[in-house]
């Protein structure tokens, strides 16, 4: 796995930037208050988040009209570039992206801005986890609402890292499959970003019920890729684990 020196403000350079009010193909509104007030700016994005984004934005629309029949309007944001100083920051050379709402085209939302990672309906709790099994396809670094407070109201992704495979010394893919064992198998596990027992005991569950059993997510980026497939899968279609299961294992 290599991850890259956090930029400094002094370090920021927008040579490789390009101007985008589109992702995908699909709008992108800027939200910056979380009031519902957007605007259809372009807003700056390095070349090398670019395609990363399109690919994301391509694969929600696919598994959620495959699997939820849901077709995904626009996209809502807090920003990419931050042009003023703070602590290091991707977004000063704007290789790091706020995602903040997931709008369908039937009027239905995953809205992040106003707590969907801890909505009281667990349908909408499985949709936000399965947008963030997409991000984690292609990131590395994806905080959620349970990362801290500063991110309660988006998803904060960034290449500021390659991709590598799951990752259980990181808080932030911790979190995530500790939500996934809770709101797809009905666990009760505690969400604290720390792997140990109960979560490694639902971890093997989990490959268990997808007929995953020989595959390595830790291991392996691609089985990783995989097991994120299914789970959004499932969570698309507002299912337990189990309804989709992988073919491959004997």
């Amino acid at each position: 796995m290599v991850c890259f020196a956090t930029p400094t403000y002094e370090e920021r350079s927008l040579a490789s930037t390009e101007l985008r009010s589109t992702i995908g193909g699909y709008p992108i509104k800027y939200d910056g208050d979380c009031d519902g007030v957007t605007s259809d700016a372009a807003h700056p994005f390095h070349d090398s988040i670019v395609d990363k984004l399109d690919r994301w934005a391509g694969a929600t629309n696919f598994y959620a009209s495959t699997y939820g029949g849901l077709y995904l309007d626009w996209i809502g944001h807090l920003g990419t570039y931050r042009d003023f100083p703070g602590s290091p920051s991707w977004h000063y050379t704007a290789r790091a992206w706020d995602i903040s709402k997931i709008q369908w085209t039937n009027g239905a939302s995953v809205d992040i801005c106003h707590g969907a990672h801890a909505s009281p309906e667990r349908k909408k709790r499985r949709q936000y986890l399965a947008v963030e099994a997409l991000l984690r396809r292609h990131f590395r670094t994806v905080l959620n609402g349970y990362y801290n407070a500063a991110h309660e109201t988006h998803f904060h992704v960034d290449n500021g890292c390659e991709l590598e495979p799951m990752n259980t010394s990181l808080t932030s893919h911790t979190l995530f499959m500790q939500l996934v064992a809770n709101d797809l198998m009905n666990k009760s596990l505690v969400v604290d970003g720390v792997w140990g027992p109960a979560t490694e005991s639902a971890f093997w569950e989990m490959k268990t019920v997808l007929n995953m059993t020989c595959l390595h997510p830790r291991n392996n980026v691609s089985h990783y890729v995989t097991l994120l497939n299914y789970i959004a899968r499932h969570g698309f279609g507002n299912h337990s684990l189990g309804v989709y299961k992988y073919p491959l294992c004997t």
